[in-house]
């Protein structure tokens, strides 16, 4: 399923804040164990005030639907509650979120440090019963760049865009095989060969060995490849 603004493709198809909230109902419907998920969101983000006192920074992250003005933003507690909650066990998601104050986007309870190579877990964790991976373009205070189009490593030509959704497309045109660890770093250089100054973010429902599990966005084996 695609949602795009373009208004050709008819209103149905338009990422208004209905459509995407029936279209997350569609994606999680029917869901069992064994499946595999993947989820692109790239457009606009921002932040608001969480009155709940459950965001240690004092800001829900939200998705920016394109009629906000008239019904709204997407807090990321209504993405969790569609899309993470949803997820049953032996379930596997893995979401890329292209837009500013993305970090936790999905408020996932583990956060990656590339740097050290450890997670964190979040102060008020939201734990849940399947295995959801979220990249996204930038740290929840930091804004994500557009950038113009170029080519991809097979010659194929790219629209102008997101950077985080070019970065990660380039990374998984340029590894085999990769680690969750080396696939973040890839898409790391990528934004910083473009000077750009966001930073890219690993969350997850769950710890794992990100310098061991093999990135897969099909079926799984033992250690996570396809």
């Amino acid at each position: 399923l695609l949602l795009t603004d373009d208004a050709q493709r008819g209103y149905q198809f338009q990422p208004t804040r209905q459509n995407l909230l029936k279209a997350f109902d569609w994606f999680l419907k029917d869901v069992r164990k064994g499946d595999v998920l993947f989820f692109h969101f790239s457009g606009h983000g921002a932040q608001q005030l969480d009155k709940t006192g459950h965001e240690s920074d004092g800001y829900n992250e939200t998705l920016m639907p394109m009629d906000f003005e008239q019904y709204g933003h997407i807090t990321d507690d209504v993405l969790w509650e569609s899309l993470i909650y949803q997820l049953p066990e032996g379930a596997r998601l893995t979401a890329l979120m292209d837009m500013c104050h993305s970090g936790t986007g999905l408020d996932l309870p583990y956060n990656y440090n590339v740097t050290n190579r450890q997670w964190k877990e979040d102060v008020n964790p939201a734990h849940s019963c399947g295995d959801a991976v979220l990249f996204s373009g930038c740290e929840d205070s930091q804004t994500s760049a557009d950038v113009s189009g170029g080519s991809s490593k097979i010659g194929k030509a790219q629209q102008p865009g997101g950077a985080m959704t070019q970065a990660f497309i380039g990374a998984f045109e340029r590894t085999c095989m990769a680690t969750y660890h080396e696939f973040l770093s890839t898409i790391k250089d990528q934004l910083d060969s473009k000077k750009l100054k966001q930073l890219p973010q690993l969350t997850s429902s769950q710890p794992f060995d990100a310098e061991s599990r093999i990135l897969s966005l099909g079926a799984q084996d033992g250690v996570g490849g396809i």
